[in-house]
């Protein structure tokens, strides 16, 4: 696929014609809510497959096009919580559609820095019409967001922000007690589906000694490298400094 991008780029410039924006629209299926998860799984990979290929066909060229990445209900969670959608699947709505292809399109925002990537996600793909005058806007007028949500209610993108406490009322007996000690180990690398937790019996035996601290982890960072690693292509020596907080 990627010789294909090739080969019409090369015939472009030939003629002397340079494209300035390039629109991902290939494989926007809106009809995938009551498929299969194989089904949805495989049109995940074909718009993946794509955007891959072209980026790679820019990278191997002098071409730098301003490119646009659609989707269609990735980002409904992202939403304000009242304009959240409570349908079900059996009226459409397909929550992991381009799931996928956000997360990599965000990967290639870091690794393609010399094109200019932009994600939108429409999350009332339907009627068609009307959002594609809204996406024509989009892209005729963009501002600096590279990630941008368009709904009926209006225009929204992704923000960090501080959730709030948890009530008390969810805390429960259990939460309480005494935690019990686990480590995160793989009995055999090359998938994440061999991961498991097993309890650390040993640790668990042992009190503290003097100079150590005990802390109750509730969220870590990964490097890419803890990655690599549990999938079994980097040797131990990779992470005998340790594994993630280097980048």
């Amino acid at each position: 696929m990627a010789q294909d991008w090739a080969r019409l780029i090369a015939e472009l410039q030939g003629a002397g014609t340079k494209p300035e924006v390039w629109v991902h629209l290939a494989g926007l299926d809106l009809s995938t809510g009551a498929a299969p998860l194989e089904t949805r799984a495989a049109a995940q990979e074909a718009r993946a497959a794509v955007l891959m290929a072209w980026l790679q066909a820019c990278a191997r060229s002098t071409l730098h096009p301003g490119c646009w990445i659609v989707g269609a209900q990735a980002g409904l969670q992202l939403l304000p919580e009242p304009l959240r959608p409570t349908r079900s699947v059996a009226d459409g709505t397909d929550r992991l559609r381009d799931a996928a292809l956000w997360g990599l399109t965000r990967v290639a925002m870091q690794e393609f820095a010399e094109l200019r990537l932009r994600w939108i996600d429409l999350t009332d793909p339907l009627p068609c019409g009307p959002n594609a005058a809204v996406l024509a806007r989009e892209m005729l007028d963009p501002d600096a967001e590279d990630e941008v949500l368009l709904s009926v209610a209006g225009r929204f993108v992704p923000r960090m922000d501080v959730a709030p406490e948890l009530p008390t009322s969810v805390e429960t007996a259990a939460a309480n007690a005494v935690p019990t000690r686990v480590q995160l180990d793989f009995y055999a690398p090359g998938s994440f589906r061999n991961l498991l937790w097993r309890r650390d019996a040993q640790r668990a035996a042992e009190p503290l000694q003097s100079g150590e601290l005990e802390i109750e982890v509730r969220a870590a960072g990964l490097n890419f490298r803890d990655v690599m690693y549990a999938l079994g292509l980097l040797p131990d020596e990779a992470v005998e400094d340790g594994f993630c907080g280097t980048e």
